[in-house]
């Protein structure tokens, strides 16, 4: 399951940026995953391809405005490093509050199904690194030994992104912020 992908077409995606971790992993994600060298910050994905904001942009943007002011901040913990079939990524917990947002933007957007509908149930998950299989126990003892030690690592969810790739990188284009508590 990977996060975004690197397409000549015009793409979009909400994210959970996570500051909190991106001096410790970005050297790990420059190497790993491609994602990281054209702009792609430490990240949850809540969804991807974001159809509306490439269809119709204000609308959008105002409706995911009105609709994630309605979230609040919330901690949560990466707490394992775990893998997919060519994802290294660490998981976060509690999810239910990941979730939660999955399912109202898609509730909201339904001509954006999270991942293009490929999974019933999305894991919430900070992509690390996309390799291929035979790398794929390498990379993760490899991260295991820098990060094991620090896990579970403390973060804070306070904002969404809405992010595209229309000038050949991922920029921020809007920012979505969480209630306060």
């Amino acid at each position: 399951m990977n996060n975004l992908t690197i397409s000549k077409q015009i793409e979009a995606a909400i994210i959970l940026p996570v500051q909190e971790v991106e001096l410790l992993v970005s050297d790990f994600r420059r190497r790993y995953d491609p994602l990281a060298s054209v702009g792609v910050p430490a990240h949850i994905t809540i969804n991807y391809p974001f159809t509306p904001h490439i269809n119709r942009p204000k609308k959008a943007g105002a409706d995911l405005l009105v609709l994630i002011s309605e979230f609040s901040q919330f901690s949560y913990n990466l707490t394992e490093i775990r893998t997919f079939d060519q994802v290294v990524y660490l998981f976060p917990e509690p999810t239910e509050p990941f979730i939660s947002l999955i399912k109202a933007i898609f509730t909201r957007f339904p001509d954006s199904p999270p991942y293009k509908g490929e999974f019933t149930q999305p894991i919430p998950h900070l992509t690390v690194a996309q390799v291929e299989k035979d790398e794929i126990l390498q990379v993760k003892e490899e991260l295991t030994k820098r990060l094991g030690s620090l896990l579970p690592l403390p973060a804070k969810a306070r904002e969404l992104w809405l992010i595209d790739n229309s000038e050949k990188i991922w920029k921020r284009r809007q920012v979505f912020p969480l209630k306060s508590f």
